[in-house]
């Protein structure tokens, strides 16, 4: 199973901060016990790439990737020591092309330009963890009027769209351009058809 399957199919990715590299081997397989087989090493501490190593060497069976990532060397480092996938906690588009260009999975939080963030792009997935504030109905609804890329909408996203009838006929409009997919779980769906 290649490394989106797998984080697809993760219930949890644990974030995990490790301030000296000998715990990452025993850290990695106490998760494998507890059922979890993807974990995510930060880059908050020097320990972080020997870490990635010892995890991607000695054990085969947990998909290691590194976490709060902000530079290119902090990245390409990653990557020579086992790491699958990149979070960062800003957009950088020299990282997320790097990690496209070379098939490591980039995860970014957008939160300078969001349109010219998305041109490397193919998909816009809104919803897991914005939340439901007014900062982030703005933020959805900028998107969305913004962005003509196929969308998925999911979790927090679908809360909005189920108490906000404008960005409703918005995606309604969207969807008459472009793919929009909705993602919901039975209750999500009975919010959005109207029977909650």
């Amino acid at each position: 199973m290649d490394s989106l399957k797998r984080l697809a199919a993760s219930a949890v990715v644990p974030v995990v901060v490790l301030d000296d590299a000998k715990d990452a081997v025993a850290t990695a397989k106490a998760l494998l016990a507890g059922g979890v087989d993807v974990m995510e090493i930060t880059f908050r501490t020097a320990a972080a790439p020997d870490a990635i190593k010892a995890v991607a060497d000695n054990c085969p069976d947990m998909l290691v990737g590194a976490g709060t990532v902000i530079t290119l060397e902090q990245c390409q480092k990653a990557v020579e020591m086992g790491a699958k996938f990149i979070v960062s906690p800003g957009f950088d588009a020299e990282v997320v092309k790097w990690c496209v260009d070379n098939g490591v999975l980039p995860e970014a939080m957008i939160a300078t330009d969001p349109v010219k963030d998305l041109e490397w792009a193919d998909v816009l997935v809104a919803g897991p963890g914005i939340g439901t504030s007014e900062e982030a109905k703005e933020t959805l609804t900028g998107l969305l009027r913004a962005s003509h890329l196929p969308t998925v909408l999911d979790a927090d996203a679908l809360n909005l769209l189920a108490e906000d009838q404008e960005l409703m006929e918005l995606v309604r409009e969207k969807a008459s351009k472009q793919p929009v997919i909705l993602t919901p779980h039975p209750g999500e769906f009975l919010r959005l058809s109207g029977f909650l």
